[in-house]
């Protein structure tokens, strides 16, 4: 029995603490690389899933072709009926 602890002793690997630093920063850098790649690829994802909706800080009426300005990109559902002809179709203006 005695044989067989020798023989388990020598299979466990013995641990090292010279080096650990180094491996944690290494692991440490690339978790960091790899959480920008990450959040990179989900802006994106985000960007393509979002409704393809037209936003613009200028819109035309298509009847009267009066046009609506705003202060900021804004999608047609803002820009609500014309003041001239009260039409809802805009076209916008890019």
């Amino acid at each position: 029995m005695s044989s067989l602890g020798a023989n388990t002793a020598e299979l466990r690997p013995q641990t090292k603490t010279v080096g650990t630093q180094l491996v944690d920063a290494t692991l440490k850098a690339m978790k960091a690389a790899l959480e920008a790649v990450r959040d990179t690829a989900m802006n994106a994802l985000k960007q393509i899933e979002r409704p393809q909706e037209q936003h613009s800080m200028s819109w035309k009426c298509k009847q009267c072709r009066y046009v609506k300005h705003f202060t900021k990109p804004v999608p047609l559902e803002t820009t609500g009926r014309c003041p001239r002809c009260k039409s809802n179709e805009f076209t916008p203006i890019l």
